[in-house]
């Protein structure tokens, strides 16, 4: 089952190129923290499929505000890994 966003501005943090990901994969590291300011293109976290290790970078600027799947967590291409809260405009 999948998580609702935690506000509805929040960015989902998924893999890129979802057809090019079949099988399944697991988080290696987290590679950013809740709360930490993310820029476009920070790498944030780091995915293991069979023999090779590849970095998923930020889409958004924003926040860390969750993340929905932990350290040797599973996931899918489809899956949500976490979410980032945009800057608050003034």
């Amino acid at each position: 089952m999948t998580k609702p966003p935690p506000t509805p501005t929040c960015e989902p943090i998924r893999l890129p190129y979802e057809s090019r990901f079949p099988g399944e994969f697991k988080v290696a590291n987290w590679l950013a923290e809740v709360g930490d300011e993310i820029m476009t293109g920070d790498r944030i976290v780091e995915i293991l499929t069979p023999g090779v290790v590849f970095v998923i970078e930020a889409t958004t600027e924003g926040r860390l505000k969750r993340i929905d799947v932990p350290v040797d967590g599973s996931l899918t291409a489809t899956t949500t890994l976490g979410w980032i809260e945009p800057p608050q405009q003034n």
